[in-house]
């Protein structure tokens, strides 16, 4: 990326800031228009209407939704409290009354994010300058949806395009030859330092490895099911944890600091010897052990690993509590080990009451969604249908004690790639490098209706209404004492009309009208 002309690009934004609506393409046309994207190029690209001043009686309410709407921003105001119903032209209203108390404090919001792979530098490094300054903006920029996380790869997965790891020399257990690569050089660290300049450094970076060097494991490849070579807290232990030294050293380097990490990418999926990409196995015995012997202390002795937050699982949420039981009664490894990572692709199977749990058994160990995407053969370009399967997870999952949610790749190309095992999956944004565009789908939207207002270190709050798998909602106040709501409804033919109330107006009430496959973040001071 040009960096004097991405330079020029923020401060013009900055200077002359004008809200720019979704440039609309219909891909399945006009007769579906759940079916829409945005497109931007070198030349446009739509942004967040701007929250702009609050007065005291009134809240801003952005909505998107499958006839096309996108972060579509209007004004309602407090009114006194009547029992009229609303009709909306013959249609079905349903009044649904929602209260907060923001006096009743849950846990605290870390952030929203996607990750930094090899496949989204590619595909954004095939795009011109000005058009990577769009994309790039529309994530991290404070026109955009303001992302404050982001996940790495710790050296390859399946979202490159070969198997490789930071030293591939068998028997080097002093590290010697350990290095960064191209990918990282080319497409890792210059969008991640290009996000960390345009969130002003307030972007929380966590790396997780998806296997240890091909020598190391036992089955002699990062590809397929296998673990560490070698006995409990041998060579290949300590030189593993030294790895995770080293690479945090070797990213410093380059400028880029780590908030967290966690242990191993899907450790479970190790046990399996014909899995399809790189894995590595663990179970919470032997990951207890592992971080209570080996690697809390290797990074406890590094100057920049003592401060990391190391998490734990990094894997479906079905593990819990069983999992985070294990490696928490030890006092040692939990001394080392501030926080669960939990993964999407089983929510559907599982309860969200796991995560409950957990937190009730843990409360002093947050917990935080580290990857998720639809991983169902690859995109399918503008369906709602996917976003509202994120809108769904990311409420019950912040309902119940969870601190962030993090998306996989922030970009792929229109096949859904590159991926070296033909392991194709959807996300939030599609590049058309032919084309010289990419495409926001509605996804995208639906993480900016969190991350856009819910910022880190805001507060969940107490909620009160009729919850179903349709209708359901989350507060919060903010670091800036902004209380936020975001309500989803994907009822096919049912509006509802929220009738908001909260303490501190007495008498009053906040009417929001939420149609059919909408969400809404309702924002008031």
């Amino acid at each position: 990326m040009n960096s004097a002309l991405s330079l020029l690009l923020s401060l013009l934004v900055s200077v002359s800031y004008c809200y720019s609506p979704c440039a609309r393409r219909y891909v399945r046309g006009e007769s579906q228009p759940e079916f829409m994207v945005c497109v931007c190029n070198a030349t446009y690209c739509d942004d967040f209407p701007p929250l702009g001043t609050l007065d005291a009686n009134s809240a801003a309410v952005y909505i998107s939704s499958s006839v096309g709407q996108r972060f579509e921003r209007s004004t309602v105001t407090w009114t006194q409290k009547t029992d009229k119903s609303s009709q909306k032209e013959g249609k079905l209203v349903v009044q649904k009354p929602v209260s907060i108390d923001p006096s009743v404090r849950m846990q605290t919001i870390l952030g929203f994010g996607g990750a930094f792979t090899d496949a989204a530098g590619i595909n954004i490094a095939s795009l011109d300058s000005a058009t990577q300054e769009f994309l790039m903006q529309s994530y991290y920029g404070p026109n955009g949806i303001q992302y404050s996380m982001g996940r790495t790869p710790m050296a390859s997965c399946d979202f490159s395009t070969h198997e490789y790891s930071y030293d591939d020399y068998s028997g080097d257990f002093a590290l010697q030859n350990f290095s960064l690569t191209t990918e990282d050089y080319q497409y890792k660290i210059p969008y991640i330092k290009r996000a960390m300049a345009l969130t002003g450094g307030d972007l929380k970076l966590f790396a997780s490895p998806w296997s240890a060097p091909g020598w190391m494991k036992t089955n002699g490849h990062m590809k397929g099911g296998g673990k560490l070579k070698g006995f409990p807290g041998g060579i290949y232990d300590h030189t593993w944890a030294q790895y995770f030294v080293r690479y945090l050293e070797e990213y410093n380097k380059n400028g880029i600091n780590f908030w967290g990490m966690t242990m191993q990418n899907e450790p479970t999926t190790g046990i399996d010897v014909n899995f399809g990409w790189q894995t590595m196995y663990f179970n919470a015995q032997s990951e207890r052990d592992f971080i209570k012997n080996v690697l809390g202390p290797a990074l406890q002795n590094s100057t920049l690993g003592k401060n990391v937050m190391l998490m734990t699982m990094d894997d479906q949420r079905s593990n819990l509590p069983d999992w985070a039981d294990v490696v928490f009664s030890d006092p040692v490894a939990n001394s080392f080990t501030p926080g669960v990572a939990v993964h999407w692709y089983q929510d559907r199977e599982s309860q969200d009451t796991l995560l409950n749990l957990t937190h009730y058994k843990w409360p002093n160990k947050f917990l935080l969604y580290t990857e998720a995407c639809i991983d169902q053969g690859g995109p399918n370009l503008g369906e709602w249908a996917r976003a509202d399967d994120y809108s769904h997870d990311i409420v019950k999952d912040l309902n119940n004690w969870v601190s962030g949610w993090t998306d996989w790749n922030i970009a792929l190309n229109m096949q859904g790639g590159p991926n070296w095992v033909n392991n194709v999956v959807d996300a939030p944004i599609l590049i058309d490098a032919s084309k010289g565009e990419f495409y926001k789908q509605p996804m995208y939207y639906i993480m900016g209706h969190f991350s856009k207002f819910i910022r880190p270190n805001s507060v969940r709050v107490g909620l009160t209404m009729a919850s179903t798998d349709q209708v359901a909602g989350v507060a919060f106040v903010t670091p800036t004492n902004q209380r936020v709501l975001v309500v989803r409804n994907s009822n096919l033919f049912e509006t509802d009309e929220l009738m908001i109330t909260i303490p501190d107006r007495p008498g009053q009430v906040l009417r929001v009208t939420l149609e059919p496959e909408t969400i809404a973040t309702i924002v008031w001071n």
